[in-house]
């Protein structure tokens, strides 16, 4: 299999695997294929032209599955990171990201799926794990929802990062948009 770059396929939203086989059968596929590149991160199954909620990430101890997954809550701000993807190989560009996230997901337990509610924040780069796993979720997300790299926003290198200050709801957004925070990033 190939990593796909045809951006009407990438546009496709992806729909839910309904069974523990087709999911098993889709993440082997990921795998093979996310072992085969030198940077890689995360890869959604419709990188691979599967139109499924289906993405497998690298950490620390191999790789994690994301199976039907739903953002719940992105919390404590945001950072601002040089992101990459690999339908787009050439394309970087800084986006904006929750610096944590919590989320539902699927785990294969048997021959059923068991849902589990996870955290995952970026940390400090000299830690454990992989400080991209946040951001890698997320971007994974976009895949399913058909959103491209290339529809972000550019946002200009940003120096400081906000860390630990809360923004109040009707102050100015801090993603640069002149909007209150709660009209903006904070809906």
């Amino acid at each position: 299999m190939k990593i796909v770059n045809d951006i009407t396929v990438l546009r496709q939203k992806s729909m839910p695997v309904e069974s523990v086989e087709e999911a098993s059968e889709i993440i082997n596929k990921l795998k093979e294929v996310l072992s085969q590149t030198d940077n890689g991160v995360g890869l959604a199954a419709i990188q691979i032209g599967i139109p499924k909620t289906v993405a497998v990430i690298k950490n620390a101890d191999g790789f994690f599955y994301l199976i039907n997954p739903k953002i719940v809550e992105g919390t404590e701000g945001f950072i601002y990171f040089k992101e990459g993807c690999l339908s787009f190989p050439e394309l970087f560009r800084n986006t904006k990201r929750y610096r944590q996230i919590i989320f539902t997901n699927n785990v294969i337990q048997g021959d059923k799926f068991r849902e589990e509610t996870l955290c995952t924040r970026h940390e400090d780069p000299f830690s454990r794990d992989n400080p991209l796993i946040c951001v890698a979720i997320q971007h994974e997300f976009d895949h399913f929802d058909g959103k491209l790299l290339i529809d972000h926003e550019e946002i200009p290198n940003v120096s400081i990062e906000r860390k630990n200050l809360k923004i109040g709801r009707n102050e100015k957004c801090s993603c640069g948009s002149g909007k209150k925070y709660k009209k903006c990033c904070g809906k």
